[in-house]
Protein backbone atom coordinates (compact mmCIF):
# COMPACT_ATOMS: atom_id res chain seq x y z
CA UNK A 1 0.00 0.00 0.00
CA UNK A 2 1.82 3.65 -0.86
CA UNK A 3 0.95 5.95 1.95
CA UNK A 4 2.60 8.66 0.09
CA UNK A 5 4.76 9.57 -2.83
CA UNK A 6 6.45 12.92 -3.78
CA UNK A 7 7.75 13.65 -7.31
CA UNK A 8 9.68 16.28 -8.47
CA UNK A 9 10.92 17.13 -11.92
CA UNK A 10 9.12 14.06 -13.08
CA UNK A 11 11.61 11.74 -10.66
CA UNK A 12 10.52 9.97 -7.10
CA UNK A 13 11.90 11.53 -4.68
CA UNK A 14 10.27 10.08 -1.54
CA UNK A 15 8.15 6.65 -1.51
CA UNK A 16 6.38 5.69 1.97
CA UNK A 17 5.31 1.89 1.32
CA UNK A 18 2.98 -0.18 3.86
CA UNK A 19 3.10 -4.05 3.78
CA UNK A 20 -0.15 -5.38 4.38
CA UNK A 21 1.22 -9.44 3.79
CA UNK A 22 4.47 -9.55 4.06
CA UNK A 23 7.27 -10.83 1.59
CA UNK A 24 9.01 -9.69 -1.16
CA UNK A 25 8.29 -6.24 -2.83
CA UNK A 26 9.35 -6.31 -6.63
CA UNK A 27 9.30 -2.43 -7.83
CA UNK A 28 10.13 -0.87 -10.96
CA UNK A 29 10.96 2.54 -11.34
CA UNK A 30 13.02 5.53 -13.88
CA UNK A 31 14.13 7.07 -10.60
CA UNK A 32 17.69 5.22 -9.06
CA UNK A 33 16.14 4.33 -5.61
CA UNK A 34 17.82 3.56 -2.18
CA UNK A 35 16.50 2.69 1.33
CA UNK A 36 16.73 -0.15 4.10
CA UNK A 37 16.79 -3.39 3.22
CA UNK A 38 16.15 -2.33 -0.81
CA UNK A 39 17.95 -4.67 -3.01
CA UNK A 40 19.07 -4.85 -6.81
CA UNK A 41 16.28 -7.19 -8.45
CA UNK A 42 17.92 -10.83 -9.30
CA UNK A 43 16.22 -13.53 -11.14
CA UNK A 44 12.59 -13.97 -11.88
CA UNK A 45 10.18 -13.65 -9.14
CA UNK A 46 8.43 -16.32 -7.85
CA UNK A 47 5.01 -14.82 -7.78
CA UNK A 48 3.08 -15.94 -10.94
CA UNK A 49 1.21 -12.91 -10.59
CA UNK A 50 4.49 -10.32 -11.45
CA UNK A 51 6.04 -12.61 -13.43
CA UNK A 52 6.56 -10.55 -16.98
CA UNK A 53 4.43 -11.75 -19.91
CA UNK A 54 6.08 -13.13 -22.86
CA UNK A 55 5.70 -10.53 -26.20
CA UNK A 56 5.20 -11.44 -29.54
CA UNK A 57 7.02 -9.86 -32.41
CA UNK A 58 4.77 -7.47 -33.85
CA UNK A 59 3.95 -7.59 -37.56
CA UNK A 60 5.59 -4.36 -39.32
CA UNK A 61 4.28 -3.62 -43.13
CA UNK A 62 7.45 -3.44 -45.19
CA UNK A 63 6.14 0.52 -46.08
CA UNK A 64 6.29 1.88 -42.53
CA UNK A 65 8.42 4.44 -41.84
CA UNK A 66 11.14 3.28 -38.63
CA UNK A 67 11.35 6.44 -36.74
CA UNK A 68 13.36 4.48 -33.81
CA UNK A 69 12.71 4.22 -30.53
CA UNK A 70 13.05 5.93 -27.43
CA UNK A 71 13.20 3.32 -24.62
CA UNK A 72 13.91 4.91 -20.95
CA UNK A 73 16.55 2.60 -18.50
CA UNK A 74 14.20 1.30 -15.80
CA UNK A 75 15.44 0.06 -12.37
CA UNK A 76 14.19 -2.91 -10.70
CA UNK A 77 14.57 -3.51 -7.03
CA UNK A 78 13.46 -6.13 -4.46
CA UNK A 79 12.41 -5.25 -1.35
CA UNK A 80 11.82 -7.75 1.69
CA UNK A 81 8.94 -6.53 3.57
CA UNK A 82 7.33 -8.00 6.66
CA UNK A 83 3.24 -7.36 7.58
CA UNK A 84 2.28 -4.36 9.11
CA UNK A 85 5.85 -2.36 8.36
CA UNK A 86 6.37 0.57 7.09
CA UNK A 87 9.20 1.49 4.56
CA UNK A 88 10.62 4.68 3.19
CA UNK A 89 12.70 4.63 -0.13
CA UNK A 90 13.90 8.17 -1.40
CA UNK A 91 16.33 9.56 -4.59
CA UNK A 92 19.38 7.92 -5.01
CA UNK A 93 21.92 10.94 -5.04
CA UNK A 94 24.20 10.82 -7.86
Amino acid sequence: EIEKLEWKNGKIVSATIKSTKGGVLRLRSYSQLKGKKLKIAKGEIKNPMLKRQPTVKPVVSPKAEFKGVNVQISYEYDLKTQPGKTYTLTLKDK
